[in-house]
């Protein structure tokens, strides 16, 4: 999992890191990152899908 989250554009790596390995809220990456709760989410949104989309294919 590391070595895919690895190849996520940065923006996104910032964002699923946050939330999803140190646990932080919406408000505290928006926060920290300078950048809308919106667009936090978003990043987090697509990171998640690319990370999936990644997985099935290794599944394959």
């Amino acid at each position: 999992m590391s070595t895919l989250v690895a190849r996520l554009p940065n923006d996104e790596r910032e964002a699923f890191t946050l939330r999803s390995v140190q646990r932080l809220s919406l408000d505290e990456v928006s926060a920290l990152l300078g950048v809308a709760v919106s667009t936090v989410s978003d990043r987090d949104r697509r990171a998640r899908q690319r990370l999936r989309a990644w997985m099935r294919e290794e599944d394959a």
